[in-house]
């Protein structure tokens, strides 16, 4: 062999040990910039949980965990740690989801309790703004049944449960509910009608909210008949006028239910009454003093109590009304008066 083939051999395996260098250099090359893209990509994944739940788009968090912590790597490769805020939200919303799926299940008081039961928990979670809203969405929708046990949930979502924010419901459901439960024990009647009163009196279904709320409340009266009719100061025609004064320093309210239907009346305190016992109430009923109602009702018999609801409902007394056309006049002067 000459010296110009050894030369030209040299020269080859120069070259091919050179290409295979490259191959070699650019795999390597190759691999790392994989390997940093699969890192990046779990590491940005950890960091798109919170934010999604924030907002209340539990399916992407849960997603993006799942990314985080299952997400492809390269063999050996130590899987980047997942933000602790991440994780715990990332929980929260599989008991949303819970939720979430039972609605889309066609079973909204079921998905609804899930719910109620993730507010209950998680009152400071960020997530509790957009479970509130998937409450509002359930109970603003006409799916939901009517039976005892649901409507104990509306009664949790509209405030019974002392939780800020409550949720709004339809005065139809309110009432419907509250009729449901009047057979009940456990105020959440009491509770739902009064709702339709204090938040939608002007609703169609205010007058047959009072009727049952009053009819309730009488009902359910723990002392005995003591109040006769109110005074008949004037014959009339059409409708009979009562006017009812309050001469204690507390709020008065009256519960009237007949055959003609009820209501609910509240009276405010007397601030200038100055005739007082030792219990602060008027000892008398003054001329001109106290703070007057006038309440109109067609003519009938009316079962009626009195009680004071400020620190816990204290029955004044109850009777029976019966009310011929005119004008009556009636003034509570104390407790049990």
């Amino acid at each position: 062999m000459t010296r110009v083939d050894h030369s030209r051999r040299r020269r080859v395996v120069a070259g091919v040990a050179g290409v295979v260098l490259l191959l070699l250099l650019g795999g390597t090359w190759g691999v790392t910039r994989l390997d940093d893209h699969l890192v990046a990509d779990r590491v940005a994944d950890g960091r798109r949980v919170v934010p999604a739940a924030t907002r209340g788009d539990c399916a992407a968090a849960t997603a993006a965990y799942r990314g985080a912590t299952t997400g492809p790597l390269l063999p050996g490769r130590e899987r980047p740690p997942v933000p602790a805020d991440a994780a715990r939200l990332a929980g929260e919303c599989r008991a949303v989801l819970r939720g979430d799926d039972l609605v889309a299940a066609g079973r909204p008081a079921q998905g609804l309790a899930a719910y109620l039961e993730y507010r209950r928990t998680h009152v400071f979670s960020p997530l509790y703004a957009p479970v509130r809203r998937r409450i509002q969405d359930v109970v603003l929708g006409r799916s939901l049944p009517r039976d005892v046990a649901t409507c104990r949930l509306v009664a949790l979502a509209v405030g019974h449960d002392n939780l800020p924010d409550p949720v709004d419901a339809s005065p139809a459901l309110l009432t419907t509910c509250g009729e449901q439960l009047r057979t009940t024990a456990d105020g959440d009647a009491a509770f739902l009608l009064s709702t339709v009163r204090t938040r939608h009196p002007g609703s169609p279904e205010a007058a047959r909210a009072a009727a049952a709320e009053a009819e309730l409340l009488v009902g359910n009266a723990v002392v005995a008949d003591t109040n006769r009719t109110p005074h008949r100061i004037r014959p009339g025609s059409g409708d009979a006028t009562v006017v009812v004064t309050n001469a204690t320093r507390t709020m008065l309210r009256l519960a009237i239910s007949g055959p003609a239907g009820g209501r609910v009346v509240e009276i405010a305190p007397c601030a200038l009454c100055r005739n007082l016992d030792p219990a602060g109430n008027e000892t008398r009923c003054e001329p001109g003093a106290g703070v007057r109602a006038t309440i109109s009702l067609p003519p009938g018999t009316y079962r009626v109590l009195a009680y004071q609801p400020i620190g816990g409902r204290v029955d004044s007394w109850t009777g029976r009304w019966r009310l011929r056309p005119g004008r009556y006049a009636g003034c509570l002067a104390r407790l049990g008066g």
